[in-house]
């Protein structure tokens, strides 16, 4: 009797051992992966997190981690898989759901964001983050009193959080109220004059006030702060087409488009580049992918009309126009001498 206790109690030590050395194995492939994210190697990372979760499918940690990974690429589709299986092995993982809200935004699924945004604030109602992240999404889906409110619960509990402001500022700009603007903004750089964020914001302003040369001082200056961030490569080649600087516009959106192919702007702009070049086509192809992103992108229907002016199919140039004026974009609508009904 002892001899069979005795075996048993050593089948149950090999396989707790078996065990242990599995999960030793997997933890070993996990921190790996953290030091290759903590140098970038996002590729690199992934495929070690890949490592682990051959080894134990349901760990959650290697999902959320892999799932950060595919963010830093912008690969957000791949992210979102990855975060899905996070949440689905550890329902209470509440790094997985803000990494998935964050993801969804990047793709424009905001309401899918809110969803995990109104978990996240059933558990932490005082954190900053989750108002933040609704003032975004509030934002996109063009909501701006609700996103103002949302910053402002945001603000109310990180009060020095310059990026809070700046995102205000954005609302206003769209808002068409420039006092609102220009004093966030002041309030901001006093925050943070090394936030580059300001002086971009900054640029965009100006643009709406058409002072391109104003505009051009203050995306220079973000740029000088963030020589690579491809939003600013974006509207500073935004800025030069204004100004019928083409070849360096294009310069400036084809880098932007090569570290970001995901931003709907870029595609606008660089179908105004071509539409300016006399390239119709290649416009409409780029005008129509960026519509695609956002139907309602700002001039983005104004833009469709006068391609489709130059392509001279009136009838569709006017269903644009009409989208257009209804968006508030009158004095661009009437840049354009056709009659529409």
């Amino acid at each position: 009797m002892k001899l069979v206790i005795r075996i048993l109690f050593l089948v149950a030590a090999i396989i707790l051992n078996g065990c242990n050395l599995k999960e030793i194995k997997r933890d070993r492939f996990y921190n790996r992966g953290n030091q290759a994210m903590e140098k970038n190697e996002y590729s690199e990372a992934i495929r070690l997190y890949e490592d682990a979760l051959t080894i134990d499918p349901s760990f959650s940690k290697a999902w959320n981690n892999k799932g950060v990974a595919f963010k830093y690429q912008q690969k957000y589709k791949d992210a979102i898989i990855a975060l899905d299986q996070a949440i689905l092995y550890d329902p209470d993982m509440d790094q997985a759901y803000y990494n998935r809200a964050d993801a969804n935004i990047r793709i424009g699924r905001y309401r899918l964001a809110l969803n995990d945004l109104a978990i996240l604030e059933s558990w932490y109602p005082d954190t900053s983050v989750v108002h933040f992240l609704r003032g975004e999404c509030y934002y996109y889906l063009k909501k701006y009193t609700e996103s103002l409110q949302s910053f402002l619960t945001a603000l109310a509990k990180d009060p020095d959080n310059e990026e809070i402001l700046i995102n205000m500022a954005v609302v206003y700009l769209d808002m068409e109220s420039p006092a609102e603007v220009e004093k966030l903004l002041d309030q901001a750089e006093l925050l943070n004059a090394e936030n580059a964020d300001i002086y971009n914001v900054r640029s965009m302003f100006h643009m709406k006030k058409s002072q391109p040369e104003r505009a051009l001082l203050n995306i220079n200056k973000a740029l000088s702060l963030n020589p690579l961030n491809p939003y600013f490569l974006n509207n500073k080649g935004y800025i030069l087409l204004m100004t019928d600087r083409l070849r360096e516009a294009l310069e400036l959106i084809d880098r932007s488009l090569e570290a970001d192919p995901e931003n709907k702007w870029v595609y606008r702009n660089k179908g105004i580049y071509y539409l300016k070049a006399g390239k119709y086509k290649e416009a409409e192809r780029l005008l129509k992918k960026s519509s695609e992103m956002d139907p309602d992108l700002a001039e983005i229907n104004y833009y469709l009309g006068v391609l489709y002016v130059k392509l001279e199919d009136l009838d569709q140039a006017c269903i644009y126009f009409k989208r257009s004026r209804e968006l508030g974009e009158d004095p661009a609508w009437k840049a354009v001498e056709i009659d529409c009904p």
